[in-house]
């Protein structure tokens, strides 16, 4: 587990950086910073929603986690309980 999300960590970062690069390319293409908005307005917002669904996904495994822990705590109730009763 620890190194798939060390494997999606670097994935994520190459692709922010090249959404990067490629905004500063089309940034300097651009003779005037309200046509280059206009044209990749909805690059800007994805490049900057990036972080937030990450931050989504690592809360989707936190909680998973949660869950199974929870469930592991529970299994070893029964079994501690049930040792208990066969004495």
């Amino acid at each position: 587990l620890e190194i798939v999300k060390k494997i999606s960590d670097i994935v994520l970062v190459i692709l922010v950086l090249f959404f990067i690069i490629d905004l500063f390319l089309k940034y300097r293409k651009s003779k005037n910073w309200k046509v280059f908005l206009k044209k990749n307005w909805f690059d800007i917002i994805t490049l900057a929603l990036i972080p937030v669904f990450s931050t989504v996904k690592m809360l989707k495994i936190m909680v998973s986690l949660i869950k199974k822990l929870k469930i592991l705590k529970m299994f070893t109730k029964i079994i501690y309980k049930s040792k208990k009763l066969t004495k």
